[in-house]
């Protein structure tokens, strides 16, 4: 059974806000010799991945076919 996109893609949109989390954290406790560069640069490449992923929710959710349901059902208007 196919699952909702829309959903699949806010859940791994959750998972990557986690990573940032983490990721601010490691930045917030000081700094540290070439691990705050990398965590600087793993934190951009967080927010693009973040930013990404809300074109494509915003995507999907614009141009979802009305008449499909994401268990892989389609309905009919003439109710065949």
């Amino acid at each position: 059974m196919a699952e909702d996109p829309v959903f699949t893609l806010k859940k791994a949109r959750e998972q990557v806000v986690r990573g940032r989390r983490h990721c601010a954290t490691a930045l917030a406790g000081g700094y540290q010799r070439g691990e705050t560069e990398s965590s600087m640069q793993y934190m951009v490449q967080i927010q693009q991945c973040i930013e990404a992923l809300d074109r494509a929710i915003e995507d999907e959710q614009k141009n979802a076919p009305e008449d499909v349901n994401f268990s892989g059902q389609v309905f009919s208007s003439n109710n065949e």
